[in-house]
């Protein structure tokens, strides 16, 4: 069966999935035709919900791939019995739902219910009620698979009718993804749908920024275990999201997001345009922080540039890890937007030293963000 529907996931495109098809030559008859194509739909239907409710997570992980490739070869061919189909998928849905279905029926019936949402949302508006109440069913189940799916299903919901969302649902699903954001084990999963959620809302989350804030805090600076990358993403992602309504909560979180090594990912979080004169001068003192203490053998006051002057400063930076992360910070300085800053004394007295570096690869990264500099300072 895993065979089966990896083929026809991976046959979407190149004709391998069930759909309809010419007649063969010695089938002249349309009616003959017709009754081939509609028997050939009813078996994939019936054959793709037995591995839907299949045991094994991977099983029905791999049918959704299937189911989506079918979808897409039922919106291409638009044919009059498209409606038909989906009406039977989703009627298959809420048998796997039923008051006795097994933890893994319900999952599969989860991931359709996803894929019909995001592939024949016309079809789905009118029973969105049905697919509400689907998800407010199990948003307490014991299962986290089943947990998970639900949480993923909120966004789906949200954009498909957003102001029957916000006058029927926003609160007790806000409710459910603020707690979950709780559970480690699940708050990513949490807070995709939360900048999900944000982006199709536009704005009716301000009641909620406070909470949010302290939950991005505490993700990023957990009390326990070493501080994950992954959360800074979130900030950067739910700022976009949220618009200049978050801008004073995200300005908050800079001590904590600053308190992160240096990474692509922190440099790309930085892209917050209303927070730009800010971030550019604390990511210049601390990078200004990695240059001066890789360079020298022993810790000195490095010299970081503000807008117009240089001033002493001496911030932490932590897990410093020699050429590579010097590396890193002459490439974000070639590359991050530094204009209005004169950095001319900077390059000269923090940068061009690596134009001679023993590592090849130090040289090669110093040159562009000495030339990036000197012309920022025009």
């Amino acid at each position: 069966m895993v065979l089966v529907m990896l083929n026809l996931a991976s046959g979407a495109n190149g004709g391998g999935i069930i759909a309809p098809v010419a007649p063969a030559p010695s089938r002249s008859s349309s009616s003959l035709s017709k009754a081939g194509c509609i028997a050939r739909h009813s078996e994939f239907v019936d054959a793709i919900w037995v591995a839907l409710r299949d045991p094994t997570v991977v099983v029905r992980e791999k049918t959704i791939e299937a189911l989506r490739a079918y979808l897409h070869v039922i919106e291409k061919c638009e044919t009059r019995w498209s409606v038909q189909w989906y009406y039977r998928m989703f009627e298959a849905t809420q048998d796997g739902l039923g008051r006795n279905a097994s933890v893994h029926s319900i999952h599969g019936s989860l991931l359709a219910v996803g894929e019909l949402l995001r592939n024949i949302g016309e079809f789905m508006m009118s029973r969105y009620r049905e697919v509400a109440e689907i998800v407010l069913r199990y948003l307490e189940h014991r299962d986290c698979l089943v947990r998970h799916s639900i949480t993923s299903l909120l966004p789906l919901i949200a954009h498909s009718l957003r102001d029957r969302f916000v006058t029927n649902y926003v609160t007790i699903c806000m409710n459910h993804i603020l707690r979950v954001l709780k559970i480690p084990a699940e708050c990513a999963c949490g807070f995709i749908a939360l900048i999900e959620i944000a982006g199709a809302l536009d704005g009716e989350l301000t009641n909620y920024l406070l909470t949010i804030t302290s939950h991005l805090r505490d993700a990023i600076s957990p009390r326990r275990g070493r501080p994950s990358l992954e959360p800074l993403t979130y900030v950067g992602n739910i700022a976009k999201a949220m618009g200049p309504t978050m801008e004073p909560h995200v300005r908050g979180l800079l001590d904590s997001v600053f308190s992160s090594r240096l990474s692509l990912t922190l440099v790309e979080v930085l892209d917050i345009p209303p927070l730009l004169p800010t971030i550019q001068n604390r990511l210049l003192k601390y990078i200004s922080a990695i240059l001066s203490r890789s360079h020298h053998s022993m810790p000195r006051q490095s010299a970081s540039v503000s807008r117009g002057n240089i001033t002493t400063v001496t911030p932490q930076v932590p897990e410093l890890s020699g050429s590579a992360v010097v590396q890193l910070a002459l490439r974000t300085l070639a590359r991050f937007n530094f204009k209005g800053h004169d950095l001319l004394v900077f390059a000269r007295e923090s940068v061009v030293v690596y134009l001679e570096d023993e590592d090849g690869a130090t040289r090669k990264d110093a040159m562009p963000s000495c030339c990036k500099l000197v012309a920022n300072s025009f």
